[in-house]
């Protein structure tokens, strides 16, 4: 895979170390579109995607009720 466009890095008290990374202009590889079965060249959809990574979830405040 391709460097990120950009990454961002903060600290947060809740979950520790965020990390944001994006990258711009990745195409889909789409299974399911109109054309399916037609041999045809498939449709290229462009897109961003953004990974989002913490270093821990926050505990539970509360007891679950059932």
């Amino acid at each position: 895979m391709q460097a990120p466009y950009t990454v961002h890095i903060c600290a947060d008290q809740q979950y520790g170390a965020v990390t944001v990374q994006l990258w711009h202009r990745l195409h889909a590889k789409i299974q399911q579109h109109d054309g399916h079965g037609s041999r045809g060249p498939r449709p290229i959809v462009p897109g961003t995607l953004v990974r989002l990574t913490v270093d821990r979830l926050p505990g539970r405040s509360r007891t679950p009720t059932s």
